[in-house]
């Protein structure tokens, strides 16, 4: 991002933070910067709301960013934001907070796997490669495989007793795991934030399945009984 970008961004937030008011209480209403502690309720007024959006929309007209991160996630990450603020009781922490924001984003580089569960589709084949999607089929070997690094995964934490590392690997394969095995899967790899890289897996196959539905109408007269799409979004069958 560009260091005008950085500056205008700085400045918004800046504004924001300037404009945060006391959401309950006798002093509701009134600016809490200064005044308040981070354990008082607070919210923006409309001059607060405005700067805020505008910040945001500039970070997402970032190419980049747009590619790593939700709106969602710059939200949350303001808001932690403007309560540091009314904790220092400044608003001059913001510029390097803003600083630090822009150095996280910029410097994700940890690449996130996203696995999509598909209806409709079955696979002779091991994998097959199309665009940004990776077709997997997840039967045989390659459902033992999965199992493993899943409960290998599990098995890693070491925050939990090994009993509890058991339990959170069976909740895991109940809740999640069992829903890829036996199935085609879309596998869809991004270095991103993982609600960005989960929007970004679910718009890639859904385009794939787009673009495989028009193939299947050019060349299968029976298009209206053949039904493919992702879990949850095509029936089973």
């Amino acid at each position: 991002m560009h260091t005008e970008a950085i500056k205008s961004i700085a400045r918004k937030l800046v504004s924001a933070a300037d404009n945060l008011v006391f959401a309950a209480g006798k002093r509701e209403g009134t600016k809490i910067v200064g005044v308040g502690t981070d354990r008082d309720a607070f919210t923006s007024n409309d001059e607060g709301i405005k700067a805020e959006d505008d910040a945001v929309a500039t970070m997402l007209k970032d190419r980049e960013w747009r590619s790593k991160v939700t709106e969602k996630f710059l939200r949350n990450r303001i808001n932690e934001m403007m309560r540091d603020a009314i904790k220092a009781g400044t608003n001059d922490i913001v510029p390097k907070e803003v600083e630090k924001l822009i150095t996280e984003v910029e410097g994700m580089n940890r690449e996130l796997l996203v696995i999509v569960p598909l209806n409709g589709i079955y696979m002779q084949t091991p994998e097959l490669r199309m665009g940004n999607v990776l077709l997997r089929n997840v039967r045989g070997e390659a459902a033992k495989e999965l199992e493993e690094r899943c409960r290998a995964f599990s098995m890693k934490n070491t925050f939990y007793s090994e009993e509890e590392k058991v339990e959170i690997a069976q909740h895991m394969h109940d809740g999640y795991v069992s829903k890829l095995l036996n199935k085609t899967c879309a596998e869809v790899r991004i270095v991103a934030e993982s609600d960005r890289a989960e929007e970004y897996a679910l718009e890639a196959t859904r385009s794939l399945i787009d673009m495989l539905r028009f193939a299947i109408l050019m060349v299968e007269h029976r298009y209206r009984e053949i039904q493919i799409g992702i879990q949850g979004e095509a029936p089973e069958g």
